[in-house]
């Protein structure tokens, strides 16, 4: 037996096992005490660490997948419950727009109907630019695409995204820039006429033109003949001789007359013949007179009713001299007049006015003198007159009101001009349309004892308002209408001058659209539906104007040519469109919008009465640039790159989905509107069921991503996860062995120094 003292090697053995079993121990002790059975300490298991490692980074991905999925599932559930509701308004403007196509309606009834519709496009218009998902607008159409152009006639309406995949999966899309060459052949706007437009009463001034400068403040007439009267002013000095200016039943000679001097007042003196006797050469005469003094006051009064007059005897009535020199050129119920004008006896503080119309006789006509000092004043011109065809006399009136200006003007200065019209002549610009027969019913009542609005639709959709009063002239109705299409319906911005909208015509002409007198003639300068004009209000007053096309509206035709800017490649070549809105040559999910009047040029051609609509565009077009951009929306739905889901939504305002072109306000149009709805509808629905597809998609993918992650997890358990019972054996193994090598150890210690010492004994 042999003794090793510098190397003690049983003590060795039995520290290199009880450190061995000790680090095992350690090892059992933090499995179990942490539950897991790779740790960073366990170098012999580095492989399967970092498969696990690779497993828990990929179940938080898809746990984080999963949270993103169903935030796409929000988003579409937020945008499918917003364009439910644009549905249920589009199946309401559709349940109207039916209802607007019965005739039995009347136009106001439309009108009402019309309210509605428009209060419905706006809210679906709102709820497209407001409805958001974390703060991002996804009805506007900006969720998919962004677009820009360098010339305000084009748009681009966004019905969708422009991503997509390829046949090989990968993602691209149509965005850049392409040139759009437009060529323009001219269509045709909308010219509406209304009704012939006649006199309802007697003693109506039409054509009025008053000289404010020349002192006339005012002009008004009583009982008056139809005719043309003119008022102006002359030399007072000149005392005028009596003259008779109208007459009836008798010869250019049966009576001479002339003024006596000295006369004070401005006299018209009507004379009727009541008896002839033939065998004793005489007449009797009735006489009656109507005065107007310098001073401005008038009076009437009964010269004499049996007065006798011999033939080549002259007998003095007040201020004229009258002689029978023609008994054989009378006929019993002869009637004239004669005016005479007073003399002034202080010309230079006197003014003289001639009164002219065509109801008296050729070359003749009535005077008056006045002193110059009547400013501010009414002063009526009355004058008799006898119907040369009839017989029939009256007494009628030129009331003429002064202003400051009266004594400034000079002689010959024209002071009023105007018309006298009667019952069913033709209305004139400033008839006033308590005097038009049709804005009467048939009981009489007239229709504007209350003002009423009007309203006028274009057909896109803008709506104007005007408002009708009873002393509106025809000139104020066409002005009204005139502002209303220039301004409120913005036509006027493709015109020179915007004042030939609707104009009344006056006098006849021989050709042009405004060649009928007696009506209003209202005109669109935009070609196509778009620019159709209807009126709506009240039904008997819509039937007074009785509005009827003379020029139907047509389309322009627009030839396109596209290509990318970037590589010069054709993408449409020479595609024709009728009306201004292309779909589909760039993208199936982009039109493009063209101003209505782009390429046009409109210009006033008075011979024809109408705006003459020629092509600016020419054989080489007008170019346009249209920018795209992708901005459609990405949901990672996966652990991994690639794995995601492309959504976009397409503009969901009425403008976009058309439902600006909806107008009920006749038969017509109501049943087109019904086809427009339905388009519409059709595609809401479409872009709603992509979007449950996309959801029912997403959920679905959501589910496979719950069970991957429990498949990956349950994987990773196996290789990361304790096993307690089997660990807990393990330990309990450890402990007995790390316990009998801390005591075999000792023992070895104690078995070496007792050999050594019973060596040394």
């Amino acid at each position: 037996m042999s003794f090793i003292m510098n190397h003690d090697l049983t003590s060795m053995l039995g520290q290199r096992f009880y450190q061995r079993n000790s680090l095992a121990m350690r090892r059992s002790l933090q499995k179990l005490s942490s539950g897991m059975r790779l740790t960073i300490a366990d170098v012999d298991n580095t492989a399967n660490l970092a498969i696990s490692e690779t497993m828990r980074s990929r179940i938080a991905s898809m746990e984080k997948a999963s949270q993103n999925t169903q935030d796409g599932i929000s988003l579409i559930q937020t945008a499918l419950t917003a364009m439910d509701q644009t549905q249920s308004m589009m199946n309401r403007m559709r349940e109207l727009t039916v209802q607007a196509s019965n005739d039995i309606l009347t136009q106001q009834d439309r009108s009402y109907i019309q309210v509605e519709i428009n209060e419905l496009r706006q809210e679906i218009t709102r709820l497209a630019k407001t409805t958001q998902f974390n703060r991002k607008k996804i009805l506007s159409g900006d969720n998919a695409v962004l677009w820009s152009t360098n010339n305000t006639n084009v748009k681009a309406i966004v019905n969708g995204g422009i991503r997509s995949l390829d046949q090989f999966g990968q993602k691209y899309a149509v965005d850049g820039n392409y040139n759009i060459n437009v060529k323009a052949k001219e269509g045709k706007a909308q010219v509406q006429k209304s009704n012939i437009m006649t006199i309802k009463h007697d003693d109506v001034i039409t054509g009025k033109t008053i000289n404010t400068q020349a002192g006339v403040k005012a002009v008004e007439s009583e009982n008056l003949f139809a005719g043309h009267y003119n008022l102006t002013l002359e030399d007072a000095s000149t005392p005028q001789a009596a003259q008779i200016t109208s007459s009836y039943g008798m010869g250019d000679n049966a009576f001479s007359v002339s003024a006596l001097s000295g006369v004070q007042d401005n006299a018209s003196i009507l004379f009727e013949v009541n008896h002839i006797d033939t065998n004793e050469k005489c007449v009797t005469l009735k006489a009656s007179a109507s005065t107007l003094s310098q001073s401005g006051q008038s009076s009437s009064s009964l010269l004499g009713d049996n007065i006798l007059l011999f033939e080549g005897d002259r007998v003095n009535l007040g201020s004229v001299s009258v002689s029978l020199r023609d008994i054989n050129s009378l006929e019993k119920g002869a009637k004239f007049v004669v005016n005479v004008s007073a003399q002034s006896s202080d010309a230079a503080n006197s003014v003289g006015v001639n009164l002219e119309t065509d109801n008296f006789n050729p070359g003749t006509s009535a005077h008056f003198v006045l002193n110059n000092d009547i400013t501010d004043s009414e002063i009526k011109f009355n004058s008799y007159y006898v119907d040369s065809k009839t017989g029939t006399a009256s007494q009628g009136r030129v009331i003429m009101t002064t202003n400051e200006n009266f004594t400034s003007a000079s002689d010959g200065t024209m002071l009023a001009s105007f018309d006298v019209t009667h019952v069913e002549e033709r209305a004139k610009g400033d008839t006033r349309l308590r005097d038009i027969d049709r804005f009467w019913n048939t009981e009489g009542e007239f229709m504007l004892k209350e003002p009423k609005e009007i309203t006028l639709t274009q057909g896109d959709g803008t709506q104007a308002k005007i408002m009708l009063y009873g002393e509106d002239t025809l000139n104020d109705v066409a002005h009204k209408l005139n502002n209303a299409i220039a301004m409120s319906l913005g036509q006027g911005k493709y015109v020179d001058d915007a004042n030939n909208f609707v104009t009344f015509t006056e006098n006849n002409k021989d050709i042009g659209l405004d060649s009928v007198a007696g009506t209003l003639v209202m005109r669109s300068v935009i070609t196509g539906k778009k620019g159709e004009i209807v009126l709506s209000g009240n039904e008997d007053l819509m039937k007074a104007f009785g509005l009827n096309n003379i020029q139907e509206s047509r389309e322009t035709d627009y030839i396109l040519t596209i290509k990318d800017m970037h590589d010069g490649s054709v993408i449409a070549q020479d595609v024709k469109a009728e009306g201004n809105i292309v779909s589909g040559l760039i993208h199936r999910n982009i039109d493009i919008e063209l101003d209505p009047m782009m390429g046009l040029n409109a210009k006033w051609d008075d011979t024809k009465g109408n705006f003459a609509l020629t092509s600016t565009t020419g054989n080489n077009g007008a170019d346009v640039t249209l920018h795209l951009s992708d901005n459609s929306s990405i949901f990672q739905t996966g652990a991994g790159e690639g794995e995601d889901v492309i959504l976009s939504i397409g503009d969901m305002s009425s403008h976009a989905l058309g439902l600006d072109k909806v107008n009920v306000m006749t038969q017509d149009l109501a049943a087109y509107s019904i086809g427009v709805i339905d388009q519409a509808i059709d595609h809401v629905s479409m872009q709603m069921a992509n979007l449950g597809g996309a959801e029912n998609r997403l959920e679905h993918h959501m589910q496979q991503l719950t069970k991957d992650i429990e498949a990956i997890t349950d994987a990773n358990s196996h290789i990361r996860d304790t096993d307690y019972a089997k660990e807990i054996l393990e330990f309990a193994k450890m402990q007995i062995v790390t316990s009998t090598s801390s005591a075999m150890l000792a023992q070895s210690n104690q078995m070496q120094q007792s050999s050594i010492l019973g060596l040394v004994r």
